[in-house]
């Protein structure tokens, strides 16, 4: 994905289009999709600079959005997004975050098998990984 950004005025102008475009194939038709065939996506990483890109341009698209951060109390995070209490490398304390999740924004680097673990169970349909080559 895509986010364009003005850095002047410190705000997202605009995403790629398609970005969030739904599955062509899917008919809001999972067991554990959110009410009405909506989706819910959960960005982890949210506070961080790529995530909470990612949590602003859902949200400027009206996509119901899921920030797991490590510390809600202190987290800040935009309005309209709900917070989910999670440590990445440990993939115990993120297992309700998945709660009617049907799309996610993973950083690489953390527990990625326990993110996959509670996906599946989660019926999870689309994983984004943010990884890079060389840091």
């Amino acid at each position: 994905m895509r986010v364009l950004r003005d850095d002047r005025r410190n705000e997202i102008v605009g995403t790629l289009p398609g970005a969030f475009a739904p599955d062509p194939g899917d008919r809001g038709q999972s067991a554990r999709a959110p009410a009405k065939g909506a989706t819910m996506i959960l960005v982890t990483g949210a506070t961080g600079n790529v995530g909470a890109e990612v949590v602003a341009a859902a949200l400027s698209r009206s996509e119901p959005v899921r920030a797991l951060v490590r510390a809600p109390n202190d987290a800040s995070i935009p309005a309209g997004a709900e917070r989910a209490e999670g440590d990445l490398n440990d993939a115990e304390t993120f297992e309700c975050a998945f709660e009617n999740i049907t799309s996610v924004f993973l950083l690489a680097g953390y527990d990625t098998d326990g993110v996959l673990k509670h996906a599946e169970r989660a019926d999870v349909r689309r994983i984004v990984l943010l990884s890079a080559g060389a840091v």
